[in-house]
């Protein structure tokens, strides 16, 4: 991480010249560890002080790889660079990226929402909701004290559609 931010502080030093090389090294170094801890957790979880806590924190909403936040980080970075107005398209592309952040965590929130009020007449010992393979798709997986159901939900819309049922023993 120290190394990566070593080699993006010269360019930010030749767009901006106001801050003196350690302090920009160490803004980019704070940031990278940060946005590396984010991303882990809404990737794929973070074991944050692993080994002394071995337990997994995580909120999965995006996939190894979103071509949404890709294509808007690089569209907004080619352009950023090349334009005079440099700060406003960069600004109006991390709105963007956290206003689809914004999205497909009340998308997520909501799928748990109506899962649980589906199956709020049993024990409910699990639900775990990730994005699927298939674009624009949630995959569920809902364990009880009786039943195990697995299934996929569309992000933006609402309903279930469940992929298979089977009874907890067997």
């Amino acid at each position: 991480m120290l190394l990566i931010s070593f080699c993006f502080t010269p360019v930010f030093r030749k767009i901006i010249k106001d801050f003196p090389f350690w302090k920009t090294w160490v803004i980019f170094s704070i940031t990278v560890l940060i946005g590396h801890i984010y991303i882990d957790y809404i990737g794929n979880g973070i074991a944050l002080l692993f080994p002394i806590l071995k337990k997994d924190f995580n909120f999965h909403i995006i996939p190894s790889l979103d071509l949404i936040i890709i294509t808007t980080l690089l569209t907004t970075l080619i352009i950023g660079l090349f334009h005079n107005k440099s700060k406003a398209i960069i600004l109006l592309g991390a709105l963007t990226i956290s206003l689809y952040l914004c999205l497909l965590t009340a998308s997520k929130i909501q799928l748990e929402h109506t899962l649980i009020e589906e199956y709020n007449n049993y024990e409910i010992e699990l639900v775990f909701t990730y994005p699927s393979d298939d674009f624009g798709e949630w995959d569920f997986q809902l364990r009880t004290n009786e039943v195990w159901v697995r299934g996929d939900s569309p992000i933006y819309k609402s309903g279930i559609h469940i992929k298979s049922k089977r009874e907890a023993g067997s």
